[in-house]
């Protein structure tokens, strides 16, 4: 497989995912569950150490259950305890038509050199919540000749997720920065494929909270490339 056919992949699951119930656009809900009980549509939600009991029955932290068409996730990000519901009806969901992206272009498909620091990477959330995260070091890497490095942190065991902002921001894709994930096998190189830099949660619904790019990942030149701002439903 070569890197067009890659990268058109990636695209058609990410907008496949998108048009699904598990996908953001479908959350029509988002509570946040702190020291008092909070009254959801179905039933008076509590938070305890391991998760948040609703009408009775405890559901842990990363658990999820359905209520007719509806699922409903319980998570936690940081200290933050959180419940949200996801809707097939949602119109968000419904006026879903698809993903606005550059046009490929291999030129921001990099070898980057893994810098090793396995100090970990903080990420603050507009909410406040604050997560640390393992990480194997900064990725460095040269685009016409100038080199940039960008922090990242492990996301499972064999990807990375890089957050990062640059000069195509508020002018042709999302103000607050865009995610990308990074194929890592542990050894000194990575491939980072800007082609496949996606826009956060946050600029597709306002029932989700995204982590703020760090200062040391903001690129001060352009990255046309990857997905643009979300098209209006």
């Amino acid at each position: 497989m070569d890197a067009h056919e890659e990268i058109e992949i990636w695209h058609k699951q990410r907008v496949a995912r998108l048009a699904t119930r598990e996908g953001w656009l479908a959350i029509t809900g988002r509570w946040e569950i702190d020291d008092e009980p909070v009254d959801l549509p179905i039933g008076l939600a509590v938070a305890e150490a391991d998760g948040v009991r609703i009408g009775g029955t405890l559901h842990p932290f990363g658990t999820s259950f359905e209520e007719g068409p509806r699922l409903w996730e319980v998570t936690r990000v940081g200290d933050v305890r959180i419940i949200r519901v996801r809707d097939p009806e949602s119109p968000s969901l419904k006026g879903f038509r698809g993903v606005d992206r550059f046009p490929v272009d291999l030129k921001y498909r990099v070898t980057a050199q893994v810098v090793p620091d396995e100090q970990g990477a903080r990420h603050t959330y507009a909410s406040g919540a604050t997560v640390t995260k393992a990480s194997p070091g900064r990725l460095a890497f040269a685009i016409d000749g100038d080199t940039y490095t960008l922090a990242t942190t492990w996301e499972g065991t064999d990807r990375l997720f890089v957050l990062f902002a640059d000069a195509t921001n508020e002018v042709s894709t999302y103000g607050a920065g865009r995610f990308l994930y990074v194929p890592y096998d542990g050894g000194g190189t990575a491939t980072l494929d800007f082609n496949q830099a996606f826009n956060p949660p946050c600029s597709l619904t306002e029932f989700a909270t995204c982590p703020i790019v760090p200062d040391g990942n903001r690129l001060p030149i352009a990255i046309p490339a990857g997905e643009r701002y979300p098209l209006p439903e």
